[in-house]
């Protein structure tokens, strides 16, 4: 390996290692640190690779894109399908007509902008991973309230990621056959779901062995790797963005493994120890925020962070219908705006495809923007709904009397 790239990879991975605890201390969550340390060392600023005179990055860029695929992994197994069910259709329709007016606005709120129509799909994300860690933080998980919110947040999750895919496939091709064989890979999930469970039928020690915590071949590990990169495969067979492949193949390990225990926890170390941060970092090194610098860039960016949260805030009052407060339906909103992994992917497939404007000037700036708004949500959002939402106490248990002297 070359020697500058290996200077190049220890201080991303010493910024890596030391970014959690400090982000910690400021009260951010660690992917706000990892991605200012990126813009840190990337052309906005420092510009490290340039410096150094690293010109091929390619390594760099094939860690991250792993990055990316085990956070929709980790999205998909985030699914609780037992939940779900508990709370039967009716979270499920909430969830679909909040993400309708999410849409229905966000489209207006672009086409008044005078920006492609691919951005209003992008603006419809939010961040299941943030709201859960929120949710969880707070105490309100365990509750009905942050119960539907983590439904509503998960269906509008995957609704977005249907659209930008599907929208990306009409850009291509049209309304032509590569739209059919986009079911194929809902055909191939199901199959897979299929064939899992047989197997786990006709073989279950051999399947319990996979969540077990001590296992010295971790071979847990090693089958959801196989089947996130088979569900990969297969989305490039099919001619679809491989995210979509991935976070397929986390739900259907979710919906296979109800128990997941020890696996989960496996996967969330591999994946927030490695890949992930440097999925982040990277992403803040391939963006420049100068170009941002010119007002009509910052209004622009001061006008879709408003929509981002706009678009959130006013269809969350449908929840008022189940009997939620004006405070919980406030609180919902501003939550559901966070936007993270997602909206960057999003970016990414938009930068890529030639999406996100015209001319190549004004893409790289409306690119900069969406990864400066998802720096912005998952920062503000998250600390408005602590303020109009505060932790749940948890409940004060009274110590036993003492016992009268003899």
């Amino acid at each position: 390996m070359d020697v500058r790239l290996s200077i190049l990879l220890f201080i991303v991975m010493a910024g890596a290692f030391a970014i959690p605890p400090l982000a910690r201390r400021l009260g951010l969550a660690p992917v706000v640190g990892e991605l200012v340390f990126g813009v840190l060392i990337g052309p906005t600023l420092l510009d490290l690779p340039n410096y150094l005179g690293v010109a091929d990055l390619s390594f760099l860029n094939h860690v991250a894109n792993v990055g990316l695929l085990l956070i929709l992994f980790l999205a998909g197994l985030e699914l609780d399908f037992v939940e779900l069910k508990r709370q039967g259709i009716v979270s499920v329709i909430l969830g679909t007509l909040i993400m309708g007016g999410t849409l229905l606005l966000s489209f207006w709120g672009i086409r008044m902008m005078g920006l492609p129509v691919f951005l209003a799909l992008v603006l419809s994300t939010s961040s299941a991973d943030v709201i859960l860690r929120v949710l969880r933080s707070g105490g309100h998980l365990q509750q009905p309230f942050g119960q539907t919110m983590l439904v509503v947040a998960l269906v509008a999750d995957f609704i977005a990621l249907l659209g930008i895919v599907l929208y990306e496939i009409y850009i291509h091709s049209g309304f032509s056959l590569g739209m059919l064989l986009f079911l194929g890979l809902f055909i191939g999930g199901g199959l897979a779901l299929y064939l899992l469970r047989l197997l786990i039928w006709w073989h279950p020690h051999f399947f319990q062995r996979l969540l077990l915590g001590e296992d010295p071949d971790e071979l847990g590990v090693r089958s959801a790797m196989a089947l996130m990169f088979a569900f990969v495969v297969l989305a490039a067979f099919f001619g679809v963005e491989a995210i979509l492949g991935s976070f397929l193949a986390g739900a259907v390990a979710g919906f296979v493994f109800h128990r997941r225990g020890a696996l989960e926890e496996k996967l969330a170390g591999f994946g927030y120890g490695f890949f992930i941060p440097l999925f982040y970092i990277w992403v803040g090194m391939s963006v420049d925020l100068k170009t941002l610098l010119s007002p009509q860039a910052l209004l622009m960016v001061a006008a879709l962070f408003a929509l981002a949260l706009l678009i959130k805030v006013v269809p969350a009052f449908i929840l008022l219908i189940t009997g939620r407060s004006f405070r919980q339906v406030l609180g919902a909103g501003v939550l559901l705006s966070s936007r993270l992994a997602l909206i960057i992917a999003a970016a990414e497939i938009g930068r890529e495809a030639g999406l996100l404007a015209a001319e190549p000037a004004r893409q790289e700036q409306v690119y900069a923007a969406l990864i400066l708004l998802a720096l912005l949500s998952c920062t503000v959002f998250p600390l408005l709904f602590r303020l109009i939402y505060p932790a749940q106490k948890k409940p004060q248990v009274a110590e036993p009397a003492p016992a009268p002297a003899r």
